[in-house]
């Protein structure tokens, strides 16, 4: 269930890169761990949600383009 609420979050409330939620902030909305936090994306990922991550912190990628190139910035490739 709070997989469910943390992706319904991240969709509305952060729908791109540019208004990435920090994991403090999302620890302190949902109550829980960084560990667990980081449990429940990989859990939305595997499911293919398509929750993205940069330097600045969580989001609902818009795209499947914006979801591959924070991946890939995130292994280091900087120019895509």
């Amino acid at each position: 269930m709070q997989k469910e609420l943390l992706a319904e979050h991240l969709k509305r409330y952060h729908p791109c890169a540019l208004c990435a939620a920090t994991s403090r902030e999302l620890e302190r909305t949902f109550s829980i761990k960084g560990t667990e936090l980081r449990q429940l994306v990989n859990q939305l990922r595997r499911a293919g949600i398509p929750i993205a991550s940069n330097s600045s912190g969580y989001f609902y990628a818009a795209t499947e383009h914006e979801e591959a190139v924070e991946y890939l910035r995130g292994k280091g490739m900087e120019e895509i």
